[in-house]
C-alpha cells in the first residue's frame, strides 16, 4: 500500500479487524474507538505499549459517555456491562527492505492466516476448529478486566516473501476456514485469491451458510497481499470484505507513503502489480454496507473498485464456481 512517492526506510502498513459482540452495549461505537486509534497513532505490538492502550481506551469510552441514555437499562448496562471486542492487530515492516514481516496481537477468536503459493504456513492465534463457539477473551471497556485481557493477549510473527498472502477473519470465517484448509487448502486459498469484487465475497458467504458449512454469523475478511515492485521496494495491497453486521468501513493504513488525510477520507490507493509502469497508480477505496443484524464493523479496506467492474465481477464469479465445485 503506498502513494506515489516510494516508501522510506522502515515503513510499515498497520490492519486490524475488531469484531464487537453482538449483545454488548454501543458496540458499534467501541469498535470504531479501538479501530480508528489502532490505525491512526496506536500502540507499538509490544506487550508494555498495548497495555497502556487498553488502559487509554478504557478512559477514552468513559469520558465520551453519552449525555442521556434512552432508558434505565441502557445505563445500567453501560455502567455495569460495557462493551467487548475480540480484536487482532498488527503490521506490517520492512516493506522497504529484502525482508519484510508481519507482527501481530491478538485477543479472542478472530485470526490471522499467513499462506504461500497455495499453502498455509501458520495461523495465529493458534486455535482449533474445537476452540470457537466458546466465551473469547477480548477488548473489554472495564477497567477490572485488564489484567485478565494482558494474561490472554498473544503475539505472533513471519517472514514475508513477494506473493505472499494474509487473511484475516473474524471467528465465523476464521473456522470455516480452518475446516477447509484441512480437506483441501490449495482450492480454498486460490479460490481467496482470486476474489476481486465484494459481491463475489457475499455470495460466497449465503453458499455456504445454506450448506451448512458455515454459521449463520456477521463475517469480515481482510486480505493483504505482498508484492514486489520493480526499483521501489515492498507493496503491501491490503483489500476486505464483510458480509451482515451494518456498515464494515476501511481501516488499513499505511505508517508512510499515503498522507493521513487521504488514508482518512478512504482514498488510500491500491498497490498496483509488480512490473505496472507508474508504481503509484491505483484506484480508490470504497465503503461496503452490510445487510444483516448485529453490531462492530471488521476493519478492512474494501476491495479498490469503486463501482461495478464487469471483468472483475466475472473473475470473481469464476472463483466462486471453482469454490462450488470443490465443496
Amino acid at each position: 500500500m503506498g502513494g506515489r512517492r516510494g516508501l522510506r526506510r522502515g515503513a510499515a502498513a498497520r490492519f486490524v479487524v475488531v469484531d464487537g459482540a453482538t449483545e454488548a452495549f454501543d458496540a458499534l461505537r467501541w469498535v470504531a474507538q479501538l479501530v480508528t486509534s489502532f490505525l491512526d497513532a496506536g500502540p507499538e505490538i509490544t506487550a508494555a505499549d498495548l497495555a497502556g492502550w487498553f488502559e487509554s481506551m478504557q478512559r477514552r469510552w468513559t469520558t465520551d459517555a453519552p449525555d442521556r441514555f434512552g432508558s434505565v437499562i441502557e445505563e445500567y448496562k453501560f455502567r455495569t456491562e460495557g462493551s467487548f471486542a475480540t480484536f487482532v492487530g498488527g503490521e506490517v515492516v520492512g516493506l522497504d527492505g529484502p525482508r519484510p514481516r508481519w507482527a501481530a496481537a491478538a485477543l479472542g477468536d478472530a485470526v490471522l492466516f499467513h499462506v504461500r503459493a497455495g499453502r498455509l504456513l501458520t495461523h495465529f492465534p493458534a486455535l482449533s476448529v474445537d476452540d470457537f463457539g466458546l466465551v473469547p477473551d477480548g477488548v473489554d471497556t472495564r477497567p477490572a478486566a485488564l489484567p485478565g485481557m494482558l494474561r490472554g493477549l498473544a503475539f505472533g510473527g513471519g517472514e514475508l516473501a513477494a506473493g505472499d498472502e494474509l487473511f484475516v477473519a473474524t471467528d465465523a470465517m476464521a473456522h470455516w476456514l480452518l475446516r477447509r484448509a484441512a480437506t483441501d487448502q490449495t482450492a480454498l486459498w486460490t479460490v481467496l485469491s482470486g476474489l476481486h469484487h465484494h459481491a463475489a465475497f457475499a455470495e460466497l458467504v449465503v453458499d455456504q451458510r445454506a450448506a451448512g458449512a458455515m454459521r449463520d454469523d456477521d463475517v469480515t475478511l481482510l486480505r493483504i497481499r505482498i508484492a514486489a515492485a520493480p526499483r521501489r521496494g515492498w507493496w503491501s495491497a491490503c483489500d476486505g470484505h464483510a458480509d451482515g453486521g451494518g456498515l464494515h468501513p476501511g481501516g488499513a493504513e499505511p505508517r508512510t507513503g499515503v498522507p493521513a488525510a487521504r488514508a482518512a477520507g478512504r482514498r488510500v490507493r491500491h498497490a498496483p502489480a509488480a512490473g505496472h509502469p507508474d508504481p503509484g497508480v491505483g484506484h480508490l477505496g470504497h465503503r461496503v454496507q452490510g445487510d444483516g443484524r448485529g453490531a462492530g464493523p471488521g476493519a478492512a479496506l474494501p476491495h479498490p473498485a469503486r463501482r461495478r467492474d464487469p471483468p472483475a465481477l466475472h473473475r470473481a464469479q469464476r472463483a466462486l464456481r471453482r469454490a462450488r465445485a470443490h465443496r
